[in-house]
């Protein structure tokens, strides 16, 4: 058995991969890195075998990646970093290191559940960023956007203002009062980074691109995005860098 450990901003995610099968086993908060380290042993030796090998990715600090670390031991560690080309995607990035782990896999992650040929397919991620990325029908990883998360947009208009709160109202679509028209216009600012993605993707291949979402704050613009003529063919993809993880493992 192998984990699988993906370390984002704010969470850890944990799953197990054996025989080609990946079971999520649980998400922990990264905002103390002893009560990290205590939920994360926790559910490690809730499982029902010992693992042989660890992979991960983390956007996280060094701190939080030494305490993981630790806590995983003695399982031998294998940190995943972004890379010219790996699992049958390339990478468009000049410089590899310049990209996030985190999408590198998420990238990876997609071909578990998409065979070639396929469309163009966008991976919008909301997280505390989120990040809007393309991967082409040869499955190569074009690149994208990063923009500040729902959250973080929430934070800037209500720090940066004297009178606007920070207070999450409804989506609507002619907001008639302050909260509403900051929650409505921080979904669709984050739904607008997408529509462009999508009509490059469009404009660029000739072929209607698949759009697939993952992220803890996709719940706060859903209702956006379950609006549009795409929602239909919309695919949510919770765990797709632990996917990622797990074509990378084997």
């Amino acid at each position: 058995m192998k984990l699988l450990i993906d370390i984002g901003n704010t969470r850890l995610k944990l799953a197990t991969h054996q025989n080609n099968t990946t079971r999520f086993v649980t998400a922990v908060s990264i905002e103390s890195v002893e009560k990290l380290r205590h939920e994360l042993l926790a559910a490690i030796k809730s499982l029902d075998e010992s693992a042989s090998v660890c992979f991960a990715v983390s956007t996280a600090n060094t701190e939080v990646n030494q305490a993981v670390q630790d806590t995983v031991a003695p399982v031998a560690m294998t940190w995943v970093t972004p890379s010219a080309a790996a699992a049958g995607v390339a990478n468009a990035y000049p410089d590899p290191t310049q990209l996030g782990a985190d999408r590198w896999v998420g990238m990876i992650g997609l071909t578990r559940h998409f065979a070639l040929p396929h469309p163009p397919i966008l991976l919008a991620s909301f997280g505390t960023a989120t990040t809007v990325d393309t991967l082409s029908p040869d499955n190569r990883f074009l690149g994208g956007l990063i923009l500040p998360g729902v959250s973080l947009m929430h934070h800037a208009l209500a720090n940066g203002t004297a009178n606007l709160p920070n207070t999450v109202g409804a989506i609507t679509t002619f907001p008639t009062d302050t909260i509403t028209a900051i929650t409505s216009g921080i979904a669709a600012a984050q739904a607008g980074a997408v529509l462009r993605q999508m009509t490059l993707a469009q404009q660029t291949f000739g072929q209607r691109p698949v759009l697939c979402v993952t992220g803890g704050a996709w719940p706060a613009v859903a209702d956006e995005f379950n609006r549009s003529p795409d929602a239909a063919r919309m695919h949510h993809l919770p765990y797709v860098v632990l996917d990622g993880l797990a074509v990378l493992a084997g």
